[in-house]
């Protein structure tokens, strides 16, 4: 594939017909970008005055500022406006780990005052701006602006396009999906297992029998009773140190996904019967004060700063834990930290939930924005940089440190499941000269975090995940050993669960919280009941009208 600049030898007035075709609101683009010659050879689209664009910020706990670049005048912003003419604006900005940026972004849609490119985790959000009114439909601007790339990514990822499009036509772009890699394993810090004497726990036992360890063998060594064996947020089910990988060792598919079970009806996550024991389990860790006793108040930023602060040992977590939050104990105390498989519960075969493909994180531009090719533009350009041409080099400039946030538009690939294994070949050979530039970058900075010679953030995140053995190889193995089940849920979303989900939650965590501090797992019968009476029976029964059996 040639790089993301398409050439667009047309003419003004072509483009300005090209731009009134593609508005989703049927109006006309004002002003339509001119040609240049780019310093390839091949002509670029450029805006000439430049145009103004807004977006939110998604802000990160590990996100740095560079030479004084604030959210608006970034290394990403300034590409833009010197390759496309955008000039960048920022609407606001907000914690994408609180639950703070969701907020603020559905206040905005109540008020209908979205920024121009609208980033959101929330299909329902998605599909309530669709509704509205507020979703541009970028089909045709989609076909004449995007590069030959990201055509391409439209004909490989095709579950992702039409989880953004309603009656075949494009409203927005989520990332490309394979989720193969997107289980959960389980973080321990490497010191403390060391000194442990024990070897990463395989069952359920083992695991009660090191997280004690932790908690009451002083592995710090500070003489103080100040540390805890398995972290837990107060959410349970979101972010940092879930239950899910816990609950996995049970034979609890988590990840809140909607499958048919062995009987081929169709079931939820917590309505499995072993999640009534791993319910029993994390009240035994409650109860031995293996758990923090103030789990039930630390959320997400809370874990973060025990890990930071050298006070917890392990905790369930994404396979991409080394960027966060287990870079901070390295950060602070030099501590590298491994993935392990989850352990198994004695009489269960473990089970991991993964994500339909047709899922993730989506990218839109709002219909009142003049200038929908805009969106598609920039999505090029971001496309060459990050997925294209990223060397070392350019990994350092527009990457390392999270400074891929400060674009509007991130569109990644499924690189985990399809990169691992070529990089793990090169790495047995100790021979990169066959790998493309990107996996050249990774495999530079796996190999430099091993030899000790970069401990910097980008080299220890990409270790933890594509290391021989890390936890992208992990989660492949679960793929290949039969243990993970995916969300029923794609394309087609059930109106039902976006009626019911908020309340649906709240039930499962307070029941599962309080069930967890008490002990009374027999109230898990009647939790079950209360679930499918507050709307989830709804929600199975419109499910399976729309994902008959086969």
């Amino acid at each position: 594939m040639k790089a993301m600049a398409k050439i667009l030898c047309v003419t003004l007035a072509a483009l300005l017909a090209a731009s009134a075709a593609a508005c989703g609101n049927g109006a006309a683009s004002s002003q339509a970008p001119v040609s240049n010659q780019g310093a390839s050879g091949e002509k670029v689209t450029k805006y000439d005055p430049p145009i103004t664009m807004s977006w939110a910020a998604v802000t990160s706990a590990v996100q740095q500022f560079k030479d004084g670049d604030t959210y608006e005048n970034n290394i990403w912003s300034r590409k833009y406006l010197d390759e496309l003419g955008i000039q960048l604006e920022v609407a606001f900005a907000a914690d994408g780990s609180t639950g703070a940026y969701n907020d603020k972004l559905n206040m905005q849609l109540a008020a209908g005052d979205l920024p121009d490119i609208v980033h959101t985790y929330q299909y329902e959000l998605f599909k309530q701006a669709y509704d509205a009114g507020y979703a541009a439909d970028i089909t045709d601007v989609y076909a004449n602006y995007a590069s030959d790339y990201l055509l391409e990514c439209q004909k490989k990822y095709p579950d992702s396009f039409a989880y953004t499009s309603f009656d075949g036509r494009l409203h927005g772009i989520s990332f490309f999906n394979n989720n193969d890699a997107g289980s959960i394993v389980l973080w321990i810090r490497d010191d403390w297992l060391e000194k442990s004497g024990k070897s990463a726990p395989k069952t359920m036992e083992e695991l009660y029998e090191l997280a004690k360890w932790f908690t009451f063998n002083d592995p710090d060594g500070n003489g103080k009773d100040d540390t805890y064996g398995l972290g837990l947020n107060k959410n349970l089910t979101v972010d940092q140190a879930t239950i899910f990988g816990l609950i996995g060792g049970f034979g609890v598919p988590g990840d809140d996904i909607y499958y048919r079970g062995a009987n081929g009806k169709l079931t939820y996550t917590y309505l499995e019967p072993g999640m009534k024991d791993a319910l029993g389990f994390l009240h035994r860790l409650y109860a031995d004060g293996i758990l923090d006793p103030e789990f039930t108040v630390k959320d997400s930023p809370e874990i973060e700063a025990d890990i930071a602060s050298g006070k917890l040992g392990m905790a369930f977590g994404r396979q991409w834990g080394t960027w966060l939050p287990w870079n901070l104990a390295l950060q602070n105390e030099d501590v590298v930290s491994h993935a392990y498989p989850i352990p198994a519960a004695e009489g269960y075969q473990p089970k991991l939930g993964l994500a339909n493909n047709a899922g993730g994180e989506i990218f839109f531009v709002n219909a009142k924005f003049p200038y929908p090719e805009a969106f598609i533009l920039m999505s090029n350009v971001f496309s060459d940089t990050y997925n294209i041409n990223m060397t070392p080099e350019v990994s350092a400039i527009y990457a390392d440190d999270e400074q891929y946030r400060f674009s509007p538009i991130v569109l990644n690939e499924p690189q985990e499941p399809v990169w691992g294994p070529i990089l793990w070949d090169a790495m047995e050979k100790r021979d990169s000269s066959q790998l493309p530039a990107r996996l050249l970058n990774h495999y530079t900075r796996v190999m430099a975090f091993e030899d000790g010679t970069d401990r910097g953030s980008e080299a220890y995140g990409l270790w933890g995940q594509y290391s021989i053995g890390g936890s992208v190889a992990i989660c492949l193995d679960y793929v290949k050993n039969g243990m993970t089940i995916s969300n029923i849920i794609g394309t087609k979303q059930p109106e039902t669960r976006n009626e019911y989900r908020s309340i649906l939650e709240d039930m499962t965590r307070q029941m599962f919280t309080d069930i967890i501090r008490d002990g009374n797992t027999e109230r898990f019968e009647d939790y079950k009941t209360s679930w499918l009476a507050a709307g989830g029976q709804e929600i199975l029964d419109e499910l399976d009208s729309l994902y008959p059996a086969e």
